[in-house]
C-alpha cells in the first residue's frame, strides 16, 4: 500500500474536518454522544481555514492509495494536531508522519 505525505492547501479544509470529526466520533462519542453534543463543523472548518492561513502552520495530509487518511498539524517547535482515520489505527502511519514532523522542524 502506497502511503504520500503531502502538504494541505486551502481547498484541503472540509478534508481535515472530515478526518477529525471520523477520529473524534470514532474515539470520543461514549464520552460526548453525538445526540447530546453535535460535532462542531461550523467551527473547526473555520478553525482548519485559520490554520492553513497561518504562515508558520504546516498541515501535512498523509494518504495511503490516494486517499486522505491522516492529518497533522504543527509549527516550529510545537505539535498542534494528529488525526487518523479508525480504519488506520494501528497501521504504524503515525510514525511515518511524526518522522516527517520532526524531519521538517529541524531543518
Amino acid at each position: 500500500m502506497s502511503i504520500t505525505l503531502r502538504t494541505a492547501v486551502p481547498s484541503d479544509a472540509p478534508t481535515l474536518l472530515e478526518i477529525q470529526r471520523e477520529a473524534s466520533l470514532a474515539a470520543f462519542a461514549h464520552i460526548f454522544p453525538p445526540g447530546t453534543y453535535p460535532f462542531p463543523n461550523e467551527h473547526l472548518l473555520h478553525a482548519w481555514e485559520e490554520r492553513l492561513d497561518t504562515p508558520d502552520v504546516r498541515v501535512l495530509i498523509a494518504e495511503r492509495n490516494g486517499h486522505p487518511v491522516r492529518i497533522a498539524a504543527y509549527a516550529p517547535g510545537r505539535f498542534e494536531q494528529l488525526w487518523v482515520v479508525p480504519s488506520e489505527w494501528g497501521s504504524g502511519l503515525s510514525q511515518v508522519v511524526y518522522d516527517e514532523v520532526e524531519t521538517s522542524d529541524h531543518s
